[in-house]
């Protein structure tokens, strides 16, 4: 009996020992796993560093860093890209905002207080003139005055007196006639006295005056003032000249191979170098006709949307785009694309960590550019697809 507990108590216990043994060997497994995966992991780290050491354009950046850069990441997307046509021009009012202030008869200048750059309202004085011309043609006005007057009333006689068969009607023809000849030289010199700004209804004997006023056609700003006082100006010479800035306007100069594509309301933007850059928008309204034979360009006048924003200098330089056609095209944010020796290059994403960014540049060929998108053609198309790039602080890298 006691031989077979023993046997038992063996077999109990040696059954034990093997289920522990079986335990064992699946942890043993897992142990020898997870070794391997860390080397793994450090073989694949040490691939991705030799390979960022050794590629030129591999670029990496610290989380922190892309995040106090403002950097941003984006995907090549399908958005509408503008074809347009670059021109230059100038700025410029219509005809009609100018003026030259002209004297019809000459005469010498007395002084005035008007600048260059100053505003004059409508009518506003300008300068005095002084001429014996003057004095002649107001002279001549009365007595052409006192003239017609008198042949007005012999004509007037010679009517009732060939009514009655008094007198012939010879005589009373040559009355029609005088009166006539005078009221024509009469009203001829009345028109020069208003041509020179001197009221003929005003005119007395003793109110002859020896000089005569100048004054605004229109409100605007004096862009030149000739007006040196003693200096005699003749009718050909422009004493003032004047713009009205109110009604704005771009005169761009097109080269006759793009002429065709240019249309009447079609959305241009413009620039003024000298204005930081800004940019400005406006409309086509009317294409010229004629081809410069100099430039072998067309004149194509424009409207601006908002004339109150532009700074206010009339032959001012400006570079424009007009925008001929819009398709929808495979492209990227403008600030995505950097320019490098005359290539352009994105950066892809390769990998994102808790710590780092790794970028890869890569050259890309595009076709449109704007202010907004540059489209993306070729096998770059191909390329990015599905792919994240870097889309803000490019230049950063």
């Amino acid at each position: 009996m006691r031989n077979k507990i023993t046997i038992l108590v063996l077999l109990i216990i040696t059954s034990i020992f093997f289920f522990s043994c079986q335990e064992e060997k699946p942890v043993k497994g897992k142990k020898l796993s997870s070794i391997e995966e860390k080397v793994d992991n450090k073989e694949s780290n040490k691939a991705k560093a030799e390979e960022e050491r050794t590629n030129p354009n591999i670029y990496s950046i610290s989380s922190t860093q892309f995040r106090n850069a403002s950097m941003e990441l984006g995907m090549v997307s399908l958005n509408n890209v503008d074809e347009a046509i670059s021109a230059a021009g100038y700025m410029e009012v219509p005809n009609e905002n100018k003026a030259e202030v002209r004297s019809f008869i000459g005469g010498y200048l007395q002084s005035s207080p008007l600048l260059s750059g100053d505003y004059v309202k409508k009518g506003q004085f300008l300068i005095s003139l002084e001429n014996l011309e003057y004095i002649r043609l107001q002279q001549d006005y009365l007595q052409a005055k006192e003239k017609l007057t008198y042949l007005k009333t012999v004509y007037d006689r010679q009517i009732i007196l060939a009514e009655e068969k008094i007198t012939s009607q010879n005589n009373r023809q040559q009355a029609e006639s005088d009166y006539n000849s005078a009221l024509a030289y009469f009203e001829g010199l009345k028109k020069m006295l208003q041509l020179i700004n001197i009221n003929p209804d005003k005119i007395k004997p003793e109110l002859i005056s020896s000089s005569i006023n100048l004054y605004s056609p229109i409100d605007g700003y004096l862009t030149k003032v000739n007006a040196v006082k003693g200096k005699f100006a003749d009718p050909t010479d422009v004493i003032f000249e004047i713009i009205n800035t109110d009604h704005l306007h771009v005169e761009l100069k097109v080269y006759e191979n793009d002429i065709l594509k240019i249309k009447k309301g079609q959305k241009i933007s413009f620039s003024i170098p000298e204005s930081n850059s800004l940019s400005y928008s406006g409309e086509v309204f009317l294409v010229g006709k004629i081809i410069d034979e100099a430039d072998r360009t067309v004149i194509v006048h424009c409207h601006i949307t908002d004339e109150a924003k532009i700074p206010v200098v009339i032959g001012m330089y400006i570079e424009a785009e007009i925008y001929t056609d819009t398709q929808n095209k495979s492209c990227m944010p403008a600030s995505s694309v950097m320019l490098e020796d005359g290539q352009y290059y994105v950066f892809i994403n390769k990998s994102v960590s808790d710590k780092e960014y790794v970028f890869e540049k890569i050259k890309v060929e595009i076709g449109q550019i704007n202010d907004n998108c540059v489209e993306i053609v070729g096998v770059s198309r191909q390329a990015l697809a599905g792919k994240e790039v870097l889309t803000e602080g490019a230049y950063n890298l």
